[in-house]
């Protein structure tokens, strides 16, 4: 991850804003804000943990389409896995979930 300089305004004051960050965090809350996803999540925390083959079977989804939207909420560590013979086991990261939930409520009361 490469930080960028804050952006100089004139030279009596500067911009302290980690662009690299909010790009970070825009990633993370775009993978939260999916009516597919979001629907996905609820379905592995009823289940505590699912296959991918459940999931796309349950929800009725293209395994391609489902691998996708698992592998956005993989990066942005909301969903971990668990790995059984040659079974993937997805199960929700409940410690990010807080995380974020705390950033976006900051965020929201500015």
């Amino acid at each position: 991850m490469v930080k960028r300089k804050a952006t100089q305004l004139n030279n009596d004051a500067s911009l302290n804003v980690d662009f690299q960050n909010i790009k970070n965090a825009n990633q993370v809350l775009r993978a939260l804000d999916h009516k597919v996803r979001q629907k996905i999540l609820m379905l592995i925390h009823q289940n505590k943990e699912i296959t991918v083959s459940d999931i796309y079977h349950t929800l009725r989804l293209e395994q391609s389409l489902t691998s996708t939207f698992l592998a956005m909420l993989r990066k942005a560590d909301i969903v971990t896995t668990r790995k059984d013979g040659q079974k993937v086991y997805y199960s929700i990261n409940y410690d990010r979930i807080a995380r974020i939930n705390n950033g976006a409520k900051i965020i929201d009361k500015g």
